[in-house]
């Protein structure tokens, strides 16, 4: 694992303190003064590769000094160390992320014999049976909410037991014990949405190198639409189209009221805009209002070539030989900080990483009609939605497209061919550098790493025999030694 430059040289200054330190303090002395050593540097560390660094530095420790058995451990104090300094947890901001993810154990602890043949009502021999008490304090901002409001604008709101008394259901404690047990435990992992498939935008991954993102040319752009078949089932079409683009610099003066688009000041407000406000400044509101639009003939505009940029590129003309309609991404993401005079620097620097400089727009349908494959339909809609109970929720450009897609309309999407498979498409997405799907479910990584065996082949593990467990139909068949 590489290590960002300041990690390493943590991890060097540890080495040489080792080194320093070796001859003079017993192992004892010297594991503490090391292990205090680290906790400095690592309190001063705010990294994701912290951890790292503390893998390094265990590896140092068992190197340099062998910790004998009296030696204190975290949270305890030597007899060299200042008593009035608690050493605490090195890493207390990754402690309070919101994300701190476990690696999936690939070997699954089963309960023992006796636990499991005794039952969950059984207590079993030699165990024990209590309860917790326990007091908890919020530290930091906490919603464990219920939806209310319109399902179309479903709001999270804290849980309440009548006006004034918030809650935290006993489900959730139980949820998330159970979840600590599972990890601590080695035991499988139960609760999870299976069926979901992860999108992932990585410039870095294999799947945006140049064998499976075609470039401009041969990136295809289409109208996507639902129809319906004789037999009353829906499937989706692509009408296919051409398509060019347009700087966000050339975009008429109508999407600014009236005022100058070549400018850092427009450029910075255009990218600052969500999706559906950048379609209401272009008028395809239906009725206007912002949850549909219309993308329809009758909204195309006229485009010339612009020919300071290259034959790609146009700008709104009246009497263009271009007839299309404007498609836009969503708001960007990494505006922090950025200024106007920042965008008007990057305008004339073509390097990559710079912020977005373009729009799109795509043609009229006159290039045919393919059947949208429904695998390649179910990958996107994935991709694209929230995991849920019982139904997908869609998220980011296709919560602002879908109702006008479900509405009978039309939306612009691009998409990839397979070469490998005579050109049958493959994927699309809502921009021209769109998500890509994983190759695999949650389902394919549970049962790669044995979380999805059956009990009936394998048995219970430790925290389905102390939670309990629920078997469904005939996929959590009982053995005859293993009570249903």
């Amino acid at each position: 694992m590489t290590l960002p430059d300041r990690l390493m040289d943590a991890f060097n200054k540890t080495l040489a303190e080792a080194k320093r330190l070796r001859g003079r303090l017993s192992a004892k002395e010297m594991h503490d003064a090391l292990l205090d050593f680290v906790f400095d540097i690592a309190r001063k560390i705010d990294d994701d590769d912290a951890d790292a660094i503390v893998h390094r530095v265990q590896l140092a420790l068992a190197e340099q000094a062998q910790p004998v058995a009296s030696s204190p451990g975290r949270g305890q104090s030597s007899s060299r160390r200042d008593p009035q300094k608690p050493r605490g947890t090195p890493f207390p901001d990754l402690i309070a992320a919101p994300y701190r993810f476990v690696d999936l154990e690939t070997k699954i602890v089963l309960a023992e014999a006796a636990a499991k043949k005794a039952g969950f009502a059984i207590p079993v021999p030699g165990g024990f049976c209590g309860s917790i008490e326990l007091t908890l304090a919020v530290e930091t901002p906490m919603l464990i909410g219920e939806d209310k409001g319109p399902k179309d604008r479903e709001i999270a709101e804290p849980m309440q037991l009548g006006t004034n008394n918030f809650v935290i259901p006993g489900a959730t404690l139980r949820g998330l014990l159970r979840s600590t047990v599972e990890i601590v435990a080695a035991s499988r992992l139960a609760q999870a949405n299976r069926h979901h498939r992860y999108g992932v935008r990585d410039f870095t991954h294999p799947l945006f190198s140049d064998e499976h993102r075609p470039g401009w040319d041969k990136l295809g752009s289409a109208w996507l639409r639902r129809t319906v078949k004789a037999d009353g089932t829906s499937e989706h079409v692509l009408d296919l189209c051409d398509k060019r683009l347009i700087r966000i610099r050339s975009l008429p003066m109508r999407l600014n009221d009236g005022k100058p688009t070549a400018s850092g000041a427009f450029h910075l407000a255009w990218l600052q805009k969500k999706l559906g406000e950048k379609y209401a400044a272009a008028k395809y509101c239906i009725g206007g209002q912002p949850e549909t639009f219309d993308f329809s003939e009758a909204k195309a505009k006229s485009f010339s070539q612009d020919q300071a940029f290259g034959e790609h590129f146009v700008a709104e003309a009246p009497g263009g030989s271009f007839k299309g309609l404007y498609v836009f991404a969503g708001h960007s993401p990494t505006l922090r900080d950025v200024l106007p005079a920042d965008l008007d620097r990057q305008d004339a620097d073509t390097k990559k990483g710079n912020q977005k400089k373009l729009e799109y727009v795509f043609g009229s349908a006159t290039n045919g009609t393919l059947p949208l494959p429904a695998d390649v339909w179910d990958n996107f809609e994935l991709i694209n939605s929230k995991p849920s109970k019982n139904s997908r929720k869609a998220d980011g450009s296709w919560k602002v497209l879908e109702k006008t897609l479900e509405g009978g309309g039309r939306i612009p999407v691009f998409f990839i061919r397979d070469d490998n498979r005579n050109g049958a498409i493959a994927d699309i997405g809502l921009t021209r550098l769109f998500k890509r799907g994983h190759s695999n479910t949650i389902q394919n990584v549970l049962e790669a790493a044995g979380h999805a065996t059956k009990i009936s082949e394998a048995g219970l593990d430790l925290t389905e025999t102390l939670f309990g467990t629920i078997r469904e139909s005939d996929e959590w068949l009982a053995q005859p030694d293993d009570p249903a």
